[in-house]
């Protein structure tokens, strides 16, 4: 809960700001997004802090997790990192979840 306080206000305060595009959270969350965070990193089984060889239990989420979350976040597309866009849709999320 505080860190969606946290970048809800950090959300109002760059708005203005051309140079602000993204807002980034860790751990994600639901809230967090809703809150005004645009960006969540898939980490299972590629963070060097995990000490152990399987990561699946881990808190961390996959690809699969991350689109889930920001459909569920109201997010209508993914940006690609040049700046294409995918549609974000339900059938999307259940054609890439597999």
């Amino acid at each position: 809960m505080r860190l969606a306080q946290i970048v809800a206000v950090l959300t109002l305060v760059t708005i203005p700001s051309e140079s602000v595009k993204y807002m980034s959270i860790h751990e994600p969350t639901l809230l967090c997004l809703v809150a005004g965070a645009s960006v969540i990193t898939a980490e299972r089984g590629t963070n060097p802090r995990d000490t152990v060889a399987n990561t699946d239990k881990g808190r961390g989420l996959d690809m699969s997790g991350c689109r889930t979350m920001l459909y569920e976040a109201g997010f209508t597309s993914l940006r690609r990192g040049d700046d294409t866009m995918i549609p974000l849709t339900s059938e999307y999320v259940k054609e890439k979840n597999r």
